[in-house]
């Protein structure tokens, strides 16, 4: 199970889901910043990895079978790097469940 953070979450989410054993990267590791969903998500295809986003754009990927993992979609306002990693903490075991069950999105909220 590995994760790769879209631009619009920031860098210390890879890190952080990384130090609890969900190996992460950040997007800005692979491609630029402005690169296209469409690239995000055959990166995360080739990595094998789960797209965790806020931006919504990602849902129709899906819908279009573009993503092969995990879609985690992180449905919160911009906040202060403790408070999104708490609230990160908070869903993580149900995020962690949906996709051992290959569900196709899983919300945080």
């Amino acid at each position: 199970m590995r994760f790769l953070i879209d631009a619009q979450l920031p860098t210390h989410l890879a890190a952080h889901l990384s130090a609890k054993g969900c190996p992460a990267t950040h997007i800005f590791e692979h491609l630029d910043p402005q690169a296209a969903d469409v690239e995000i998500a055959r990166l995360a295809n080739v990595l094998g990895c789960c797209v965790v986003s806020k931006d919504a754009d990602f849902v129709a990927l899906v819908d279009r079978g573009l993503l092969d993992h995990t879609l985690v979609q992180v449905r919160l306002p911009n906040l202060k790097k403790p408070e999104l990693l708490l609230r990160v903490d908070l869903a993580w075991d149900d995020v962690v469940s949906a996709v051992r069950r290959k569900a196709r999105i899983v919300e945080i909220r």
